[in-house]
Parts: C-alpha cells; sequence; structure tokens
C-alpha cells in the first residue's frame, strides 16, 4: 500500500478493490485459464499460443508480439 501512495496511485481504493468478491473471480479465472494452457510458474507470458516462461524469456516474447503484429 506505501509503494502504490508513493506512486499516486490511490492505494485504500486499490487495495479494497483487491478485497471484492469480482475481482477475486476474476483472479481465480486468470489462474485457471493459465494453468489449463500450460503455465507451470511465474513469470509466465503467451503470445497467442506460444508460451514464454521466465523473466529472460520476456525479451523473446515481446520480439514474438511484435513479429506478428507486423505480419
Amino acid at each position: 500500500a506505501e509503494t502504490l501512495a508513493a506512486a499516486g496511485l490511490g492505494a485504500a481504493g486499490l487495495m479494497a478493490l483487491a478485497q471484492t468478491p469480482a475481482v477475486k473471480g476474476a483472479l481465480l479465472a486468470a489462474t485457471e485459464s493459465s494453468v489449463a494452457r500450460g503455465c507451470f510458474g511465474s513469470p509466465t507470458f503467451f503470445v497467442g499460443e506460444e508460451m514464454f516462461f521466465g523473466k529472460d524469456q520476456l525479451r523473446d516474447a515481446e520480439e514474438e508480439a511484435l513479429r506478428r503484429r507486423a505480419a
């Protein structure tokens, strides 16, 4: 909350929102979807159906996204 407030992002409101059933449900749905797609850890990035696992793969994910956008 301190970091959010320091960035001017309304920490109290964001922290309250994070506790709502809608946000918790969205997180659960996203987690279940990721596992169904083969995600096994974090950070995992998907570009289309292509999965990139690990921070060291972020550049590859970005390059794939750019390649697809250009195509």
